[in-house]
């Protein structure tokens, strides 16, 4: 096989590869940022309703073979964004790897960082994702969030809190 040859296939492959993976725009597990109707319902098994402000639900589940806890944030009706993260070394590496695959490498956030499970952003679109690794307690995480979703949310909120101001 010419050498020319190899490298179309290869190319195909990395980018058939990627095709599949989704974008980050496209929100997380088929349900795109915006209308959190379908946070009515656990989104998984394993979902605790959980009080702090801003999370509907916190689910533990699993992104391939990595054991995961995903936080589904909501604010005045919106989905706004996930949180998901892991424990160990190897765990938040496995992630971050699919992450890579799924969003291409991303950006790290500081030039000076040569640590490749080091922070990093993606954005795609209006959504932004930002990767967070601490080696001493051992977290990897991720924020994955909708920036124009997360802003109407504020204007909603403003709204109602002028209302409120009106009635006193």
């Amino acid at each position: 096989m010419k050498m020319s040859h190899l490298l179309c296939l290869l190319a195909v492959l990395v980018l058939a590869g990627q095709a599949h993976a989704g974008k980050l725009a496209d929100g997380f597990r088929g349900h795109p940022f915006g209308d959190a109707a379908f946070l009515e319902e656990p989104p998984d098994d394993n979902c605790m309703s959980n009080p702090e402000t801003g999370v509907r639900w916190t689910c533990q589940t699993s992104i391939g073979d990595v054991p995961v806890s995903v936080s589904y944030m909501v604010l005045e009706g919106l989905y706004i964004g996930v949180l998901i993260t892991t424990e160990g070394y190897t765990h938040a590496s496995n992630l971050l790897t699919t992450l890579q695959q799924a969003y291409g490498p991303g950006r790290k956030k500081h030039d000076w960082d040569t640590d490749s499970m080091g922070d990093r952003l993606w954005m795609d679109g209006n959504v932004f994702g930002v990767w967070e690794w601490n080696k001493y307690s051992g977290e990897g995480k991720i924020t994955l969030m909708a920036n124009d979703v997360y802003l109407r949310s504020q204007e909603l909120q403003k709204s109602r809190t002028s209302t409120g101001v009106n009635d006193l």
